[in-house]
Protein backbone atom coordinates (compact mmCIF):
# COMPACT_ATOMS: atom_id res chain seq x y z
CA UNK A 1 0.00 0.00 0.00
CA UNK A 2 1.05 3.52 -0.46
CA UNK A 3 0.42 6.63 1.00
CA UNK A 4 0.84 9.35 -1.94
CA UNK A 5 0.37 12.14 0.71
CA UNK A 6 3.16 11.33 2.80
CA UNK A 7 5.59 9.16 0.28
CA UNK A 8 5.41 6.45 2.61
CA UNK A 9 5.68 2.26 0.91
CA UNK A 10 3.79 -0.40 3.85
CA UNK A 11 4.84 -3.45 1.99
CA UNK A 12 3.39 -6.47 2.92
CA UNK A 13 5.13 -8.99 0.78
CA UNK A 14 7.75 -10.07 2.63
CA UNK A 15 10.20 -7.50 1.35
CA UNK A 16 11.07 -4.35 1.93
CA UNK A 17 11.45 -3.20 -1.35
CA UNK A 18 7.76 -3.05 -3.89
CA UNK A 19 8.44 -1.12 -7.34
CA UNK A 20 4.48 -1.25 -7.83
CA UNK A 21 3.42 1.06 -4.68
CA UNK A 22 6.61 3.25 -5.66
CA UNK A 23 5.14 4.04 -9.00
CA UNK A 24 1.79 5.52 -7.38
CA UNK A 25 3.93 7.59 -5.45
CA UNK A 26 5.50 8.77 -8.60
CA UNK A 27 2.70 9.40 -10.44
CA UNK A 28 1.28 11.29 -7.49
CA UNK A 29 3.93 13.72 -7.11
CA UNK A 30 3.90 14.24 -11.29
CA UNK A 31 0.38 14.23 -11.43
CA UNK A 32 -1.43 15.06 -8.34
CA UNK A 33 -4.73 16.46 -9.99
CA UNK A 34 -5.34 14.07 -12.56
CA UNK A 35 -4.38 10.40 -10.21
CA UNK A 36 -7.45 8.80 -11.64
CA UNK A 37 -7.47 5.08 -9.86
CA UNK A 38 -7.34 2.85 -13.36
CA UNK A 39 -4.60 4.61 -15.10
CA UNK A 40 -2.60 4.72 -11.92
CA UNK A 41 -3.01 1.60 -11.21
CA UNK A 42 -2.52 0.16 -14.71
CA UNK A 43 0.50 2.15 -14.94
CA UNK A 44 1.84 0.68 -11.71
CA UNK A 45 0.59 -2.77 -12.81
CA UNK A 46 2.37 -2.69 -16.24
CA UNK A 47 5.88 -1.56 -14.28
CA UNK A 48 6.15 -3.89 -11.67
CA UNK A 49 2.82 -6.65 -12.29
CA UNK A 50 0.36 -6.69 -8.81
CA UNK A 51 -0.01 -9.14 -6.29
CA UNK A 52 2.23 -11.43 -8.07
CA UNK A 53 0.85 -11.43 -11.42
CA UNK A 54 2.16 -8.92 -14.36
CA UNK A 55 -0.24 -6.77 -16.73
CA UNK A 56 -0.96 -9.69 -19.07
CA UNK A 57 -2.74 -11.98 -16.89
CA UNK A 58 -5.03 -8.55 -15.43
CA UNK A 59 -5.45 -7.90 -19.63
CA UNK A 60 -6.71 -11.56 -19.96
CA UNK A 61 -8.83 -11.44 -16.94
CA UNK A 62 -10.80 -8.10 -17.66
CA UNK A 63 -11.17 -9.50 -21.31
CA UNK A 64 -13.17 -12.07 -20.39
CA UNK A 65 -15.41 -10.28 -18.00
CA UNK A 66 -15.89 -7.65 -20.39
CA UNK A 67 -17.05 -10.36 -23.03
CA UNK A 68 -19.50 -12.18 -19.98
CA UNK A 69 -20.77 -8.75 -19.09
CA UNK A 70 -21.32 -6.45 -22.21
CA UNK A 71 -23.97 -3.87 -20.49
CA UNK A 72 -20.82 -3.34 -18.20
CA UNK A 73 -19.57 0.52 -18.36
CA UNK A 74 -16.20 1.92 -18.48
CA UNK A 75 -15.89 5.31 -17.63
CA UNK A 76 -12.57 6.40 -16.31
CA UNK A 77 -14.01 9.39 -14.51
CA UNK A 78 -17.07 7.48 -12.73
CA UNK A 79 -15.97 3.96 -12.45
CA UNK A 80 -14.69 2.87 -8.80
CA UNK A 81 -13.32 0.20 -7.08
CA UNK A 82 -12.63 -3.16 -8.74
CA UNK A 83 -14.26 -6.11 -11.53
CA UNK A 84 -14.72 -9.12 -9.89
CA UNK A 85 -13.36 -11.89 -11.84
CA UNK A 86 -13.94 -15.45 -10.11
CA UNK A 87 -10.19 -15.81 -9.15
CA UNK A 88 -9.15 -12.46 -7.80
CA UNK A 89 -9.68 -8.99 -9.19
CA UNK A 90 -8.91 -6.78 -12.38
Amino acid sequence: MADIHNRIVYAGNNSAYYAHELVHIYTYELFPDTNYFWLNEGFATYMDGSGGKDLAWYTKKLKAYLLENTDFEISLLELRGYIPNGEDHT
